[in-house]
């Protein structure tokens, strides 16, 4: 990131950054997708490939996005939280806060409605010939899963050509929410001089940023063993048309769905490289019936879509059938 980037990322998502550097470390962990063998098949079926990002109403996380608001709505309430919030921001320009509240609000029913999500989850490489137990038993309900190993190089590059922005989850309880409230809240008003030199719209930008993903990325902490990490696109909130929609059918729905194509986008002035050979490090068939068909299966669809040396890149993960039942 710029400068400027990391010191607002720093104030207003500490959480947040704090993750971004696990994850950045050379020796991190990468990234992995969880889906159907079969949705597997039909991302390398794209022409060109593609991801899809379906509704978060369509996904069952629209509860979650009402959950994040919810939870923040609570804690801002506690120990006057939103009034202290709104001043330190207008301190640093005047008010930035309201306006950048306003704003927020005027958007909040889009984040409900119009929200459109890509889940992955943080692989350690402990999991490489295994995949994760408790997501195979996710995928394993009547379908065969399949966990895609991605470079995380993609999803750490400051840009917005796409207009899909990754960010951590927060798996966090109600005391640690507000424990990240007071944090911002001071880290506000000590960096306020640094602030208040910033370009206004700039700033009411990354408070707008602050609240979204807040509101979209947060679950109960439940669910901490997914690490999941969301590709979030808003299109409400797009500054330009990006990515390709169309109206798709999945499990039996219409709907419109948004597609992420796998390409090198350096061709187009973007700093990343998302083409299959790029991306897609492994492949692990989760436990099945038929795992070799479905290995082979794997195999040519990776050398169909540009894939070098397919037939190391996919393995086939050793745990027992029966653990999933």
């Amino acid at each position: 990131m710029s400068s400027d980037n990391t010191m607002f990322a720093s104030i207003f998502m500490p959480r947040a950054m704090g993750s971004f550097a696990q994850i950045a470390q050379p020796s991190g962990p990468d990234f992995v997708h969880y889906t159907s063998a079969e949705n597997f098949i039909n991302i390398t079926k794209g022409k060109p490939p593609s991801i899809w990002m379906r509704n978060a109403k369509c996904m069952n996380d629209i509860s979650e996005i009402h959950h994040g608001l919810e939870r923040i709505g609570i804690a801002l309430a506690g120990n006057n939280r939103f009034d202290r919030l709104k001043q330190a921001l207008n301190n640093c320009h005047d008010g930035a806060g309201d306006e950048a509240i306003s704003i927020f609000n005027s958007h909040l029913p889009n984040f409900l409605n119009d929200t459109y999500i890509t889940s992955v989850s943080v692989h350690p490489h402990s999991e490489n010939n295994i995949g994760r137990l408790s997501m195979w038993r996710a995928y394993g309900q009547g379908s065969v899963g399949v966990a895609i190993v991605l470079n995380k190089e993609p999803f750490l590059s400051e840009t917005n050509y796409l207009q899909a922005f990754s960010s951590p989850v927060a798996y966090i309880n109600d005391e640690e929410l507000a424990s990240d409230l007071e944090a911002i809240i001071a880290n506000i008003e000590h960096q306020r001089t640094y602030l208040a030199s910033k370009d206004k719209v700039e700033f009411i930008g990354m408070i707008f940023n602050m609240l979204k993903f807040g509101v979209i990325c947060m679950k109960h902490p439940g669910f901490s063993e997914e690490q999941e990490w969301r590709i979030i696109h808003t299109p409400s909130t797009a500054n330009k048309r990006s990515l390709e929609s169309s109206i798709e059918t999945v499990g039996g729905i219409p709907q419109r769905v948004f597609k992420i194509a796998l390409k090198d986008y350096t061709e187009n002035n973007a700093a990343f490289d998302i083409s299959p050979n790029n991306l897609i490090k492994r492949v692990i068939i989760g436990p099945s019936n038929y795992p070799e068909i479905i290995r082979d299966a794997a195999i040519d669809a990776l050398g169909s879509i540009g894939v070098l040396r397919p037939q190391d890149r996919v393995v086939i993960s050793d745990i027992p059938l029966r653990m999933l039942l």
